[in-house]
């Protein structure tokens, strides 16, 4: 039931920052923001056209590229990301902090939700692939993980994912407009 409202529970995490104002910034913040940026596109090399409407649905289950390392690696680019432009907008404080706290916590529910889906989607590879990749946001690679070559180039990947950027974009267009308007 939450699945089907991710987005909106994400876009009032954001707004509840964008609240509390700007209290200052740290240029660390675009470290993350692109950690962020750069998992995403990878991830979107290997894995099919993924869920974008209320239900869970995997046509095939990703082994390759960052999902032999970790099974979310969607999930952690959105919470980097996400930290990236909460740090931007409040610096790195104890706002930062809760806030960041509550969208890992929010992905973590996701990613629990989607492993009880993708095992009953796929049985025993699900099995075998999670003995392989145990963590859902700690990258860790086990030995035996097959070479799994990318469905999409680099471009596919960006543009699966253009309404994404789309966003992302003008939020923070207008992040540092408001911070230009005020001085900040």
């Amino acid at each position: 039931m939450i699945y089907k409202h991710r987005g909106f529970i994400i876009a009032a995490l954001c707004i509840g920052a964008l609240t509390l104002g700007p209290h200052g910034s740290s240029g660390l913040w675009i470290i993350p923001w692109n950690l962020g940026i750069a998992l995403r596109i990878w991830a979107r090399r290997y894995i099919g056209a993924h869920t974008r409407l209320g239900e869970l649905a995997a046509p095939v289950l990703a082994l390759g590229g960052p999902y032999a390392w970790l099974r979310h690696p969607l999930y952690l680019s959105n919470i980097l990301i996400i930290c990236g432009g909460i740090g931007f907008w409040l610096g790195f404080g104890y706002d930062w902090l809760l806030l960041t706290l509550l969208s890992v916590s929010f992905y973590d529910y996701l990613a629990h939700a989607e492993d009880l889906f993708l095992q009953k989607a796929f049985a025993d590879s699900w099995s075998q692939w999670k003995l392989r990749v145990p963590y859902a946001f700690v990258p860790m690679r086990r030995v035996g993980m097959p070479q799994v070559r990318a469905d999409r180039n680099w471009f596919q990947a960006v543009w699966a994912d253009h309404w994404t950027w789309l966003w992302m974009g003008l939020t923070l267009i207008g992040m540092l407009w408001f911070r230009r308007m005020h001085g900040i």
